[in-house]
């Protein structure tokens, strides 16, 4: 799996978040910031937490609000558990990264891992300052591919560059490449292997390994459900999750909720069936669609004032002063002070 933390300057991590990352990721951990005294990109590895987490903890309170940080939790897939293979990994003097995910576009061979195959293969023969360079990032992209692999770039001016962001999630201001920051449990339910996440208050996100699947269950229970029962749907009224033979897909509601036909209305904008409390009678649309409507509304009414306004000045010039073009100054200024008088 692996983990990518991206702390800007500004936000912070906890010691249990720390813990969950390298509890759920535990083939080595690492870091990398940079240097206000150097100006150089710093990088700091370890194969131990406790290590870990004593000295990143010293690093980021004295240049926290300096320097973004850039963590990686490591699980091996390619090459061995060693040093050698904990990221982040220098590029340059200039760059240095970090990877989430499987690299199919290399070959590894011996105890070196499929990222710094990359590094080596790849990497190090791109320009020093590569990051600023769309052409190549672009390229960086099409070779690992926009499904799973993430990418965080750090250089020496401070910059942070993703790729692939938009499969990882933020929190608090951060960014995480997954949710493995969070608690997970490994176990069984009936044959099938699974891990879960705390997700919330009332469910828990949980993976089911054999089929790829993510769904929610609700707190307490713990069962090897059919594929027909797993809670894979979000109801966007009753704010639960719910089997996808009990959810309306069209209207994101589930039947519970679609049972109760006296509170629940149609948005017309969207399509989604809402509670009346969430629901506009005026413009027959959600709270949410409402809103643009009420902008779009006002815009065309201070429009249409503004309009009215023009067309009035215009008969007002055409019906007293047809040679506007043949005005002297004073006769230009004495117009437009007695079309405010009668405007007024």
């Amino acid at each position: 799996m692996c983990i990518i933390c991206v702390l800007p300057v500004g936000t912070t991590i906890s010691d249990e978040e720390l813990k969950n990352c390298w509890d759920n990721n535990d083939d080595g951990a690492g870091f990398m910031y940079v240097n206000p005294n150097s100006g150089n990109i710093a990088i700091k590895k370890f194969m131990n937490f406790d290590r870990f987490q004593k000295s990143f903890r010293s690093t980021f309170d004295l240049h926290k609000n300096e320097t973004p940080f850039v963590l990686h939790f490591r699980i091996g897939t390619h090459g061995s558990n060693s040093i050698e293979n904990v990221h982040p990994f220098r590029v340059n003097d200039n760059v240095a990264f970090c990877h989430n995910g499987v690299l199919s576009c290399v070959e590894t061979a011996g105890d070196m891992s499929d990222t710094r195959a990359f590094n080596e293969v790849f990497m190090r023969d791109l320009p020093y300052n590569f990051t600023r360079n769309n052409s190549i990032m672009t390229m960086i992209n099409q070779l690992i591919g926009h499904s799973y692999n993430k990418f965080v770039f750090l250089d020496r001016d401070k910059n942070v560059t993703i790729i692939n962001e938009k499969l990882g999630e933020k929190s608090e201001g951060r960014w995480f490449s997954n949710g493995s920051f969070r608690k997970y449990a490994r176990g069984m339910c009936g044959t099938n292997s699974f891990y879960e996440e705390w997700y919330d208050d009332e469910y828990i996100k949980r993976y089911q390994a054999y089929a790829g699947k993510q769904y929610y269950i609700p707190r307490g229970q713990n069962w090897a459900p059919e594929s027909s029962d797993l809670f894979t749907e979000y109801c966007t009224i009753c704010s639960s999750y719910v089997a996808e033979d009990d959810f309306w897909k069209d209207l994101q509601c589930c039947d519970t909720c679609l049972e109760d036909v006296e509170n629940i209305f149609l948005c017309e904008l969207c399509n989604k069936a809402v509670h009346k409390d969430s629901y506009s009678h005026s413009y027959k649309a959600c709270i949410e669609c409402a809103k643009y409507i009420e902008e779009d509304d006002k815009a065309y009414q201070a429009y249409k004032k503004e309009q009215e306004e023009l067309d009035d000045i215009q008969q007002y010039w055409k019906k007293d002063y047809p040679s506007l073009h043949s005005m002297t100054m004073g006769e230009w200024e004495s117009a437009q002070s007695n079309m405010l008088k009668a405007r007024r």
